[in-house]
């Protein structure tokens, strides 16, 4: 395997590393409400019990895609030398956890800043 094609998968197998330890304090609702770290929008920031409760379910979204993403991005590395294809594929999967995530967590945050009829 040349260098540069184990590049993306590397950087993937890190990224799915940072998404999974980066995910457990919030999931665990270690990290209080800041302007640094976790899903953050003035509603979660004004509100602790909505901070908490986004942040968990972000931090669960957060390990779980770590995983997946690790494991895929572990076993590319493995495999030695991906083609194009497996690459966009791999990528592609990165990006769409991290969007499903921003997602459900925008979802969560919506809902909850609806004033109760």
């Amino acid at each position: 395997m040349e260098p540069a094609d184990s590049l993306v998968p590397f950087a993937l197998l890190v990224g799915g590393l940072l998404y999974l330890f980066c995910g457990l304090p919030l999931w665990l609702q270690k990290v209080p409400p800041n302007r640094v770290f976790g899903f953050r929008t003035q509603a979660t920031l004004d509100n602790p019990a909505l901070w908490y409760r986004v942040n968990r379910v972000l931090g669960q979204d957060m390990v779980l895609a770590g995983i997946g993403i690790s494991l895929a991005a572990g076993l590319g590395l493995r495999q030695g030398s991906l083609d194009l294809v497996q690459l966009r594929w791999l990528f592609g999967t990165y990006l769409l956890a991290t969007l499903a995530m921003i997602l459900r967590s925008a979802v969560l945050v919506t809902k909850a800043s609806r004033p109760s009829a």
